[in-house]
């Protein structure tokens, strides 16, 4: 098995402590798991699976990102501001790999990287701020 695909895998390190936001954060792994397996196929097999796969990653993060401010909304997280950039650069990557697909121009590797790395780096590092955040609310 290929490496990368472990950290597409649910660790209990990347829990935030609140089972909504942690089962959407599992099916936005998965998500993510299932594009990496796409870039291991032919080129031409890809598109169609990459544009389908990748709206839905447009379509569960949007709701994603709307829970997580429901909550860090009712917890008066005091990172907010820095949390919603990062969401809007997300969001706009995701945009431009989903047109760069629909466009029909070549793939480019960092398309792979980039997401995979947008996706771990959000859950390791800046979701796990608001987690004592979380913890402390639910307390």
């Amino acid at each position: 098995m290929d490496d990368s695909k472990d950290i597409f895998v649910w660790s209990d390190s990347y829990s935030v402590g609140d089972a909504t936001l942690d089962t959407q954060h599992q099916h936005l792994l998965s998500i993510c798991r299932q594009l990496d397996d796409i870039f291991n196929r032919p080129s031409e097999s890809r598109r169609v699976l990459l544009e389908v796969l990748l709206t839905e990653l447009m379509d569960l993060s949007l709701e994603h990102f709307q829970t997580e401010q429901r909550i860090l909304a009712s917890i008066d997280y005091p990172d907010w501001d820095s949390e919603a950039r990062e969401h809007e650069e997300f969001i706009r990557d995701l945009t431009a790999m989903l047109n760069q697909v629909r466009s029909e121009t070549p793939l480019a590797a960092v398309t792979r990287i980039s997401l995979s790395g947008a996706m771990i780096d959000h859950l390791l590092h800046s979701d796990s701020r608001y987690k004592p955040y979380l913890t402390y609310s639910l307390a």
